[in-house]
């Protein structure tokens, strides 16, 4: 066979497999571009440049002339860069994408040579596909575009002439028929397949296939083999190690090539997919090295699974062409620890190794480490992963069949060249006497890739594992007094109180706790304390046992296992007495503590037992009487209230239970002398923060008052009552004081013990008085003497001031004087105040004669209000008729007012004489 129709053979190839629109080259059937071109290179690499440039018309040098097909030269000029402009942006994923570029440049350098080099042997120097005479609609022997290379097919269900049919099983280039099978579990290629890709010789994982599988039928789906086919230009060393992924965790060992067939078998499950859902799993493969030129690629062709399988079976992936090119290194080495005993602890450091990376800086996108000593997944957790001591990704909780797997890849960590340090801690909660060797077990567990060529890197030197796997050291237990342990004091007599709560805290591995010592020491009492028991997390674990002061041993057999890496509490509780159910002393201290001996321990995993604790001891505790205290409440002091007044606050207190126990208070007693409680009538108690009524109302109050309540007041709390009653009119004034009767009190909420207040409480002195309330001149708000104009209306001549005190006032009546000469110059009077009538009240002055002195204005059912203990203004007007109406030039006009003033509570009527107003305005005709 010549070397013209070899080519032909391979362009027949690539033409079905790859579908590139492009033609063999009669000058270069297998040519490798090494050196870097640019404008104004001379050589056979820019003619060989311009051939493969002129073997699409999308990247033509020229359609005539030097450069054209035929007539590619050895130089490289202008018209040569325009066309690697348009190659590199044609191929822009593969060339410009890797490299941060957006549009090409015209040089040729690593990325646009390895993508030239995947052209190789598929150009013809014709610039046409075979059976084309022109750019224009499809070849009539390969069934390709003229113009841009897809395939067309004529069998039924496809779009080109690349895989098979999903009507009717038949391959696309119409060569072979496949039977389809049906059943629960559909296979298909996966729409994010590598389409038109390129691998380099010498890579890790190329990525060569993704297959999609859908589970639907009701049960999980088990697959327990795969067979693949490997298609394209290659021979079988070529995928030196093929792997089957699901995202970034590896799912097999690796497998080889025999006779084109790559075979996964498990009976166990190579993966599993849930009823109802899908997996893709993808095909990955290191390239042996020296293998440019090749064209490689897997097609799925069997599926074994506990169900039945569909899908237009053999599916093929998109095969890939291989390129020359220098990758970048990575080469780990192991640093971590070796043959150490670590105790359990938190963030230990379980891995590290010294990456040199090389060439090229790189991307770490996922790495996968595998456990390989004796301890168990849930022994480690919290497993994170550091680059350079900064922590990277997500941390994993703990090793699931010996892998945890750190994905990376929507985050890619940088790794610039030089030596990098990765490291991985964890926490070490169990496992004791067992050993771990954390390690990268295979190349294809680190996915590196070269950021420049974007492939990843076959790295180097493995397993990257310790020389002597590390031990994890026998199991310990702790104990502390937990914060939250007691120190309040207990009521004399209490009953299964809590008197410690202590921590208990076991490390590599769960400790079974068969016996506890529980003893206890009483400051005045001998004889322990009665009924004690022993709490775990809040259940009573062994049985209930009186507390010797010596020490007492609670047994648990099985029931108290304290959990590594885990807190356990442990609760003491007791009765405040001797084991002869005598009640401790008020003020007795009381101290438990507890002892674990070794022999009453048992480390689970190692069998072996743990370092005794000596005692540990709760917080003194001290014992007190029920007590219930009350004080005057500080926010209300003594006060002045009139005779008549209604629900009339006349004291208020505070009851205050012990820290020791709440205090059910039934009882409250208020005693009165006989003038004090013949001051008054319907004496009663209320909740003061609530308002409401506590007990029933005494209509006629006695010397000795007794309420029956029912509330409680919790230990250390609060509760204020207040006292009201109706203080009768027409008494005498006076102080008037109730008292707090020391019998008041209840019993204790937890011990039922008495508790009274302990003393007599002499409340809030109530003076019973009678209101007043007084006027005068505001002179800060009355004007100074001014000329005012005749005919002016609403002209202010004085403010009154009323002040109240003890009593709200209504002044109703009110009478304002003129003095007689100035009568005739004022025509009305109006008064008005905040909150009156708007614009005032009016009302015609009465103009005197004879020997009268004044003319009057005479106010009725006025409703102004001075509340009680404030103050409040009341403003006169006038009104000056014009000089024709009867005013006169020059004359004062001042005022007095007069009137009945009503004392709100008791309705009290009062004279009220206001006085003179004290300022002058002398009016003019101007």
């Amino acid at each position: 066979m010549t070397k013209f129709s070899k080519t032909k053979i391979a362009v027949s190839l690539v033409g079905l497999v790859v579908g590139f629109a492009v033609m063999a080259s009669t000058a270069s059937a297998a040519y490798t571009f090494t050196t870097n071109l640019k404008q104004g290179s001379r050589g056979a690499d820019v003619m060989n440049l311009q051939k493969v440039l002129n073997s699409d018309a999308r990247t033509q040098v020229s359609v005539s002339g030097a450069g054209a097909p035929g007539s590619e030269t050895s130089y490289f000029g202008a018209a040569t860069k325009a066309a690697v402009i348009k190659f590199q942006n044609l191929y822009a994923a593969e060339i410009l994408t890797p490299n941060g570029l957006t549009s090409g440049t015209g040089f040729v350098g690593l990325s646009t040579r390895a993508m030239l080099n995947t052209m190789d042997g598929m150009t013809s120097g014709t610039g046409m596909v075979p059976g084309c005479t022109s750019l224009v609609g499809f070849s009539s022997t390969t069934g390709q575009s003229c113009a841009t290379g897809p395939t067309m097919s004529t069998v039924a269900g496809c779009t080109s002439m690349i895989g098979f049919s999903p009507t009717t099983g038949q391959k696309c280039d119409a060569s072979t028929t496949t039977t389809t099978v049906g059943g629960g579990v559909m296979v298909s290629l996966s729409s994010d397949s590598p389409l038109g890709a390129a691998a380099i010789a010498g890579q890790a994982i190329a990525d060569l296939a993704h297959f999609t599988f859908t589970n639907t039928s009701a049960t999980e789906a088990k697959v327990t083999k795969v067979v693949l086919n490997r298609t394209g230009y290659s021979s079988d060393s070529t995928l030196s190690n093929v792997y089957l992924f699901s995202g970034a965790e590896r799912v097999t060992d690796a497998a080889t090539v025999s006779t084109g067939v790559i075979t996964f078998d498990n009976t166990s499950g190579i993966f599993t997919i849930p009823a109802g859902g899908s997996k893709t799993i993808s095909v990955q493969a290191d390239i042996a090295a020296s293998t440019a030129g090749q064209i490689v690629g897997v097609s799925l062709a069997s599926v074994d699974a506990n169900v039945s399988v569909s899908g237009a079976l053999p599916i093929a992936g998109n095969p890939q062409s291989i390129a020359s090119a220098s990758m970048g290194t990575v080469v780990f080495t192991y640093t971590g620890p070796s043959a150490a005993t670590d105790n359990p602890a938190n963030e230990v450091r379980v891995f590290e190794a010294s990456t040199v990376v090389s060439t090229h800086k790189a991307r770490l996108e996922s790495v996968t480490f595998e456990n390989r000593g004796t301890t168990k997944d849930g022994d480690l957790k919290n497993l994170k992963l550091f680059v350079d001591g900064v922590q990277v990704g997500s941390s994993v909780a703990s090793f699931v069949n010996d892998r945890a797997t750190f994905d990376l890849r929507s985050t890619p960590v940088s790794l610039e060249t030089g030596t990098r340090i990765i490291k991985v801690l964890a926490d070490i909660v169990g496992g004791s006497s067992y050993t771990y060797d954390v390690q990268i077990r295979r190349a294809s567990d680190v996915r590196v890739v070269d950021a420049e060529l974007n492939q990843p890197i076959l790295a180097t030197t493995f397993a990257v594992a310790a020389g002597t796997a590390n031990t994890i050291a026998a199991g310990t237990l702790s104990v502390t007094r937990a914060a939250s342990s007691p120190s309040s004091n207990i009521a004399v007599g209490s009953t299964n109180v809590k008197l410690a709560t202590f921590e208990f805290r076991a490390a590599g591995e769960d400790v079974k706790i068969e016996a506890i010592t529980v003893d206890t020491e009483t400051s005045v009492h001998v004889g322990g304390l009665d009924n004690g028991k022993v709490f775990v997390n809040g259940t009573q674990v062994g049985s209930t046992l009186d507390i010797a002061e010596a020490g007492t041993e609670f047994t648990f057999g099985s029931s108290f296992i304290a959990k590594a890496g885990a807190l356990t509490l442990v609760e003491i509780y007791a009765d405040a007495k001797t084991s002869t159910s005598t009640s401790l002393s008020n003020a007795e201290t009381v101290d438990v503590g507890v002892i674990v001996a070794a022999a009453d321990t048992e480390g689970l995993s190692s069998g072996n037992t743990v370092t005794a604790v000596s005692e540990v001891e709760g917080n003194s505790i001290t014992v007190s009487s029920s007590s219930l205290t009350a004080t005057k409440a500080s926010g209300y002091g003594d006060q002045t209230m009139i005779a008549g007044t209604n629900n009339a606050k006349l004291g208020s207190f505070v009851l205050s239970a012990g820290s020791t126990e709440g205090i059910n208070v039934n009882t409250i007693v208020v005693e009165l002398s006989s003038n004090e409680s013949a001051t008054i009538t319907d004496l009663m108690l209320k909740d003061g923060s609530m308002g409401t009524q506590i007990g029933s109302t005494k209509p006629s109050p006695s010397t000795s008052n007794s309420f029956s309540v029912n509330f409680t007041i919790p230990a250390s709390g609060t509760k204020t009552i207040d006292v009201y009653g109706n203080i009768k009119s027409g008494m005498n004034a006076g102080p008037w004081i109730a008292t707090i009767d020391t019998t008041t009190g209840g019993t204790g909420a937890t011990t039922a013990n008495s508790a009274t207040i302990g003393s007599d409480l002499n409340l809030q002195t109530i003076t019973v008085g009678s209101g007043t309330l007084t006027v005068a001149v505001n002179s800060g708000s009355t004007p100074n003497s001014y000329n005012a104009v005749a005919g002016t209306s609403d002209v202010k001549v004085g403010t009154f001031r009323f002040t109240s005190q003890y009593s709200p006032f209504t002044v109703q009546e009110m009478k304002v004087k003129i003095p007689a000469d100035a009568a005739t110059s004022v025509s009305a009077v109006t008064l008005k105040w905040t909150g009156g009538p708007a614009g005032g009240i009016s009302q015609a002055l009465a103009l005197s004669s004879g020997a009268e002195t004044h003319a009057t204005s005479t106010f009725t059912g006025l409703s102004f209000v001075v509340p009680e203990n404030q103050n409040a203004d009341l403003d006169i007007y006038v009104t000056i008729p014009t000089i024709a109406s009867g005013a006169s030039t020059g004359k004062a006009i001042s005022g007095q007012g007069y009137g009945i003033c009503t004392q709100v509570n008791t309705d009290t009527r009062i004279f009220c004489n206001y006085g003179c107003i004290g300022r002058r305005i002398k009016h003019r005709n101007w």
